[in-house]
């Protein structure tokens, strides 16, 4: 499934406004994953394993809103005057996994 610019400036808004709220989702991990997150907790990069995962997906819309951007621009090009600066901050860009 696609998610396309609009759908994900929903869901960043929804979790934004919602972010005390939360939901338990069960999912089953290969064991190299567990032991991965397990490894992060143990190591203090993370204080649970709820936020290694938590952080992983918000790296992941961020991620997708970004790809759905450069397809917008690609497909209907810039729609405003701001196009030096889009220039500028693309060629400064720093996209950390």
């Amino acid at each position: 499934m696609s998610l396309h610019f609009a759908q994900l400036h929903y869901i960043c808004n929804t979790l934004h406004y919602t972010g005390d709220m939360s939901a338990t989702v069960n999912v089953r991990l290969p064991e190299h994953m567990v032991e991965f997150l397990d490894g992060l907790v143990r190591r203090g990069i993370v204080p649970n394993r709820t936020a290694a995962i938590s952080a992983a997906i918000e790296r992941e819309i961020r991620a997708r809103q970004a790809m759905s951007d450069v397809e917008a621009l690609q497909q209907h090009g810039p729609q405003d005057d701001l196009d030096e600066l889009v220039a500028w901050s693309t060629d400064r860009a720093v996209i950390q996994d």
